[in-house]
């Protein structure tokens, strides 16, 4: 795995302006990391608090500035049937 600055960083840049958004690309990700990141936990929610310190300590964002959306595609589930073997 990787460890990838998501695009909250790029796209921040002109986020300097009073009730701007500040979008975080989380990209696709298991069903259970999502649900983690839902109810403030996890990986996830480490890496949106981690982007979130980051952008203010760069003076990218404030305290005044507008909602934070973090963007989240789950991924599809493998599942095994008709034509499919386990082995």
């Amino acid at each position: 795995m990787t460890t990838e600055v998501p695009t909250a960083t790029k796209q921040a840049a002109g986020a300097t302006a009073k009730g701007d958004p500040v979008i975080i690309d989380l990209g696709k990700q298991k069903r259970k990391k999502i649900r983690q990141l839902r109810k403030g936990r996890g990986p996830l929610f480490a890496k949106v608090s981690d982007t979130q310190s980051g952008l203010k300590a760069k003076g990218v964002t404030d305290e005044n500035s507008g909602p934070t959306i973090v963007l989240v595609k789950e991924k599809k589930r493998k599942r095994f049937g008709m034509g499919r073997s386990l082995w």
